[in-house]
């Protein structure tokens, strides 16, 4: 089979296209790739998936034998904890995972040395790389626990010290994902009351994507009501996004997440830095960083795209819609945990309520309303060539002032956009739409429904 590196490595469906012959064959090159660049260790991690945890040991005894040393996670573990101890400890790193992906998927995570997702380019040169061979001048294998070095890490940053004497009441979903504990451990001597649901290993992620959507948290939200917790963190598969709910049970995703952290880093923190977009990311972003003089960047969707600013330039923050966020500060990852503790470290300091936070910035920038919807199909090619010539000039009455395809086709309106764009790791058509009323954003994505039900 052609293996095909999508959005953030390599994806596919366990049985068809994600085997263990396939994830040798993908860790091989990625293997022959870094031992041309003269690395001589790799950390190897892997999420609560079917078969992460086997799949991962097959990888690190093939890198061994390939002549590399491994650190190998002692459990399943968050992807930035694989990519923390590849900064610490590694050359490169290699994550068994496919993320927010349906229970149907596995796959690779690349990251290199600087504690990130592979580079774009870095990517496109593994692809065409032949597979590693065996050496005479074997390697070791030593399994460490990652999430010590992780915790002591965060310790390190200063945040969790600062919230030890916060008694907040916190209900955590891990979605059967590798963030399970984690934040218990954190705050095991604190004043802060954790409540875990969904924190066993399951496969089958309780038949749900274990992405940190609206749609796949509805029993949540009544859950925070009834528990009278203060705030609720949802994390996805392999840890690295994030979604909050309000002590009301109203859900925040990281299009409301992004602009709360970017107002308290301008107003409290006095941080100065680039503010770094996928075009999926709401509006608001742009009114905050234009108001404070920021320097504003859209970029393709995939914390890769993001990644290379954070390299070359001081960021102040960078976010996907998705619920992927990084902080200035902190290694070039996207952390769900970490931004729990950014999240209680401004609610601590603001002595108010996520909801009269978020309350004050519409007020201040102006009220939205924001929906992604995701069609799925099986004709791939069918469904990229609708995209690829689609057009606008008029939706519904709303003007096109500007038009942006760096990454599927997005359409500016004086009041939002629409953006529709082909999934990089399924074959999926997601439809994101922005408005100033919730009528107009389903107005919208109706008139999407109706104009894609010609491709089923």
């Amino acid at each position: 089979m052609n293996i095909k590196f999508g959005t953030d490595g390599f994806r596919g469906i366990i049985g068809k296209d994600f085997t263990f012959d396939s994830a040798i064959r993908v860790s091989g090159k990625i293997l022959k790739y870094f031992k041309e660049k003269n690395a001589k260790c790799v950390a190897i991690g892997y999420d609560t998936r079917f078969l992460s945890p086997e799949v991962a040991y097959e990888i690190a005894e093939y890198a061994k034998d390939a002549g590399f040393n491994v650190f190998i996670s002692k459990s399943f573990c968050t992807t930035p904890m694989l990519s923390l101890i590849t900064k610490l400890k590694a050359d490169f790193g290699i994550m068994v995972t496919a993320s927010h992906n349906p229970p149907t998927y596995n796959g690779i995570k690349i990251k290199e040395k600087f504690g990130g997702s592979a580079l774009s380019e870095t990517l496109k040169k593994i692809a065409k790389t032949s597979s590693i061979k065996t050496s005479s001048c074997k390697g070791k294998i030593k399994t460490i626990d990652f999430s010590e070095y992780y915790i002591r890490y965060l310790e390190e940053k200063g945040l969790t010290q600062s919230l030890k004497n916060f008694e907040t009441k916190i209900l955590v979903n891990p979605m059967y994902g590798s963030s399970q504990g984690i934040l218990k451990k954190i705050f095991s001597n604190s004043s802060i009351n954790i409540t875990e649901i969904n924190n066993h290993r399951d496969p089958s992620f309780g038949d749900i994507n274990p992405e940190p959507t609206e749609e796949n948290l509805k029993k949540m939200s009544k859950i925070v009501q009834e528990g009278r917790f203060n705030i609720a963190f949802a994390y996805d598969g392999d840890g690295d996004r994030i979604a909050c709910f309000d002590k009301e049970g109203y859900f925040y995703s990281s299009q409301k997440i992004i602009p709360i952290f970017l107002e308290y880093l301008i107003e409290h923190k006095k941080a100065k830095g680039s503010v770094i977009k996928t075009v999926s990311v709401s509006s608001i972003v742009d009114r905050i960083a234009k108001k404070n003089n920021l320097k504003i960047y859209e970029v393709p969707i995939g914390f890769k795209n993001i990644v290379p600013h954070i390299l070359k330039e001081k960021v102040l923050i960078g976010g996907e819609e998705s619920g992927g966020i990084y902080i200035k500060g902190y290694i070039p990852e996207r952390d769900g945990i970490f931004c729990s503790l950014i999240m209680l470290e401004i609610l601590n300091h603001y002595k108010k309520s996520l909801n009269q936070i978020w309350q004050e910035i519409e007020n201040k920038y102006g009220y939205h309303v924001f929906k992604r919807k995701d069609f799925y199909f099986v004709d791939y090619h069918k469904l990229k060539e609708f995209v690829d010539k689609v057009d606008f000039n008029v939706v519904l009455g709303s003007k096109v002032v500007s038009k942006n395809f760096i990454d599927g086709r997005k359409f500016i309106f004086h009041d939002g956009f629409l953006l529709v764009r082909l999934s990089g790791t399924e074959p999926v058509l997601r439809v994101y739409v922005e408005s100033i009323s919730e009528d107009k954003v389903d107005e919208i994505l109706n008139f999407m429904g109706k104009k894609l039900k010609s491709l089923y």
